[in-house]
């Protein structure tokens, strides 16, 4: 590994283990072991400061390495996904744009969480970073962008928005059908524009799953028609960005595990009950489901089913990963080598780390955020070096 991609693990260590330690190094010789970091509260406020200090260098570095690599071409990250992909935006744009959270700890989950479209941009690298709200992976959310020649704070023209050669609203431009008695000059401006837009790469960045997962009556599922058919829901989702956004890079991001320990009330009081009565309670989520017009109504079977692998727990979360790859190793066959789709198993990197999510929540990982970020930018590194 260069140290260009990936940050030095021994001071990564060291850094953890002071966190861990609270500030205090173990005296030569001694034979206690140093504490773990037993809860996210553990960490002060100024030690919260200085791990996002490491990972904005780090993050900073591995963006120049990418667009130093790639010839400095305009380069958009387009995340359509839940409140952990506006997470790892928030944490992105900081470090793109300084100051982009107004001065709160940008890797809170609840910070600018009623943002449901924001972007950023920043000059010296030529990369924007675009988020927009799609807790359910529909379509529609999905091509935003395509119809959208403002950003999100009505801006026009914004940098690195789009390629040209998608043209006004999403409108594709074929240099091809340009008319025949155009003239040489206008014909050499049209190819102008053309070997400009093979500068600018589309990321688009996708995902679902923490919105298809329910508990009981506390939280009934959001996306049921998702939940029960996810293999599909994914494979859908990834052939609608190709049609919308020709030639564009598709990566997919695993949901976050679920760390329930870490819940409180009322989720905590309904795995009591459920763990007191499974049965009952998977007749409870089977009744609630029922109740919602859709195309599962009174199949009682897929119903049951999808009560049964979309609880909001890890296990749930577990399912919903093992069906996402299913569903991109199929989609990638498909495929073929040249237009395959890239994957970040932050379901993996969030697994046994509840202490790195806040009491109550459960669900996002601040203190993993950037380590998500980083093996989203290495994907993507990779991809493009492949495609450039």
């Amino acid at each position: 590994m260069d140290s260009s991609g990936h940050l030095n693990l021994v001071s990564l260590a060291f850094f953890l283990c002071l966190l861990a330690c609270g500030g205090r190094v173990l005296s030569e010789g001694s034979k206690l072991p140093p504490p773990l970091i037993s809860e996210f509260d553990a960490v002060s406020s100024s030690q919260r400061q200085a791990w996002l200090d490491i990972w904005n260098t780090h993050a900073w570095n591995m963006l120049r390495a990418l667009q130093d690599a790639r010839g400095n071409g305009q380069l958009h990250i387009y995340m359509n996904g839940d409140s952990t992909f506006r997470q790892q935006k928030n944490f992105l744009c900081n470090v793109l744009q300084p100051g982009f959270t107004g001065g709160k700890w940008p890797l809170d989950y609840k910070v600018l969480n009623n943002q449901h479209e924001s972007s950023c941009y920043n000059s010296e690298l030529k990369i924007r970073v675009t988020y927009v709200n799609n807790s359910c992976c529909d379509t529609e959310r999905l091509a935003y962008l395509l119809h959208r020649d403002t950003d999100p704070a009505g801006k026009e023209n914004p940098p690195a928005w789009k390629p040209r050669t998608m043209g006004q609203s999403g409108m594709l431009r074929d240099p091809a059908m340009a008319e025949t008695n155009a003239g040489t000059q206008d014909l050499e401006a049209e190819a102008a524009d053309v070997e400009a837009d093979t500068e600018m790469r589309l990321v688009v960045y996708l995902g679902c799953g923490l919105h298809l997962m329910h508990l009981g009556r506390a939280r009934p599922f959001e996306c049921l028609q998702q939940q029960y058919g996810y293999v599909e829901t994914i494979q859908e989702f990834a052939q609608a960005a190709a049609r919308l956004y020709p030639g564009s890079l598709q990566m997919f991001m695993t949901t976050n595990n679920v760390c329930e320990s870490n819940f409180g009330s009322p989720y905590s009081d309904v795995l009591k009950e459920a763990a007191a009565d499974p049965q009952g309670f998977l007749r409870q989520c089977v009744e609630i489901a029922n109740m919602t017009t859709g195309p599962l109504q009174g199949n009682i079977p897929a119903l049951t089913q999808a009560c049964r692998e979309g609880i909001l727990m890890s296990h749930g979360a577990a399912s919903l990963r093992r069906r996402m790859l299913l569903a991109l190793k199929q989609e990638n066959e498909r495929r073929g080598r040249e237009d395959h789709v890239g994957l970040v198993d932050a379901y993996a990197l969030t697994e046994g780390q509840c202490w790195a999510s806040q009491w109550s929540d459960g669900r996002h990982y601040a203190f993993v955020v950037p380590m998500v970020v980083m093996e989203m930018i290495a994907t993507m590194h990779r991809q493009l070096l492949q495609t450039h």
